[in-house]
């Protein structure tokens, strides 16, 4: 130091005390269950923190406090989702039956004009164009013009007509053919081994029991009803099978239950003749044997 007075170099000190420190080890801690115990429960209470859980083919990993809120989440989604594709149909449907209805308002208002057409050429059909020409070219000739251009009016609204209809139809099957495979994908995505065989099984079900070729367009083109009808077609398929295993059953329990034919049991070879006298012993051998007694005595 600058006053003169000699101090310890502060290295030395701080290794000496670093020494004496690594020798005094009796504060630290030599259990094994303490030694690295922080990190095992640690873990594990990281573990029970979270769980796995699976959305769209994929597992997650997420807090368990969460848990009950994403599959809130999840399911509202799903139901959304549902309700969106359903309205989509909804509105589909609508806007057919709409361009229906107005198609129908015009077709009946050409064809109220093609029947006044009909009528009034009708009553052309009945003129004598020969005397009405000897009597009144002049008029013969306006009334023929009038004819044609009648007659060609009303081929007009026709070949219109038949358009619009045709026009029509083909939106109507377009629209229809959009619906069902809408239906059937969402079919495809919700159940499990839906294919074209299952869809015609479903089919050939709802139509043997009663439901006209009408009903089912509109079942075809609608999820839900598609998915009730589905249901009502396995537990169909549940009974059969049940009623059938019944069936079985009984017919095993009904051949048990006859009589069997007595079987035949071998006759086991007998053992040694019986000794002494006996009730089984003919008179000779009963005579026999007895005499043999007497001279025995």
């Amino acid at each position: 130091m600058l006053d003169g007075t000699m101090t310890a170099d502060p290295i030395e000190q701080d290794t000496t005390a670093i020494d004496a420190a690594a020798q005094d080890d009796s504060s630290l801690p030599t259990d094994p269950d303490l030694l690295g115990g922080a990190d095992e429960n640690g873990d594990q209470a990281e573990a029970d923190a979270f769980e796995e859980i699976e959305h769209d083919g994929a597992r997650h990993r997420i807090p368990k406090a969460l848990k009950g809120a994403f599959l809130m989440q999840a399911d509202y989604t799903r139901k959304t989702q549902e309700l969106a594709e359903q309205r989509r149909g909804f509105d589909s449907e609508r806007e057919t039956v709409a361009r229906s209805i107005d198609a129908q308002r015009a077709h009946l208002a050409e064809i109220g004009r093609i029947q006044v057409l009909d009528e009034t050429l009708a009553q052309y059909h009945q003129v004598d164009w020969a005397t009405l020409r000897a009597q009144d070219p002049d008029r013969a000739n306006a009334a023929f013009q009038d004819f044609v251009q009648l007659r060609d009016q009303r081929e007009m609204l026709v070949g219109k007509v038949h358009h619009a209809l045709e026009q029509q139809s083909q939106y109507a099957q377009r629209s229809f053919a959009k619906r069902y495979g809408e239906t059937n994908a969402i079919l495809a995505r919700d159940i499990k081994g839906w294919n074209q065989e299952t869809a015609n099984n479903v089919r050939d079900f709802a139509l043997g029991n009663g439901v006209t070729g009408e009903q089912l367009a509109v079942i075809a083109t609608t999820p839900t009803l598609a998915k009730l009808l589905h249901m009502a077609w396995l537990g169909d398929q549940l009974a059969k099978k049940q009623q059938a295993a019944a069936k079985a059953a009984l017919a095993r329990q009904a051949g048990e239950s006859e009589v069997q034919p007595l079987q035949t049991v071998a006759r086991r070879p007998s053992g040694a003749a019986r000794p002494g006298l006996h009730d089984g012993l003919s008179a000779d051998e009963w005579l026999k044997r007895r005499n043999e007694q007497l001279r025995k005595r």
